[in-house]
């Protein structure tokens, strides 16, 4: 939940806040060792992170319900931000305001 693009999920969840947790487990078939190994993979998986964000972002085998590129860049910035910079689409939409060429996300 401390992850804004997660908690930012609440919009497509019929009774919002309160079953957001709930909704996402039920997507992800409950499976607390799946979430655990593709997050894992995310963050502290070897090879280039690019490759692994790829990865958790299209491929099934890795891929979470409800969890979406900014989701995955926010989470990996956060825990590492010597690997990339914590972004979601508020921050996106910031720098692209002042001036900087960063597509919304």
């Amino acid at each position: 939940m401390a992850v804004h693009a997660f908690y930012e999920q609440i919009r497509f969840v019929k009774g919002g806040k309160a079953n957001l947790i709930t909704f996402f487990w039920a997507q992800n078939k409950e499976d607390v060792e799946g979430v655990k190994r593709t997050l894992g993979h995310l963050v502290f998986g070897a090879g280039d992170f690019v490759k692994r964000l790829y990865e958790v972002l299209n491929f099934p085998e890795w891929k979470l319900a409800y969890f979406g590129e900014s989701c995955a860049l926010e989470l990996s910035g956060t825990v590492k931000s010597e690997m990339c910079p914590p972004m979601n689409g508020r921050s996106a939409k910031a720098l692209h305001f002042i001036g900087f060429d960063v597509p919304a996300m």
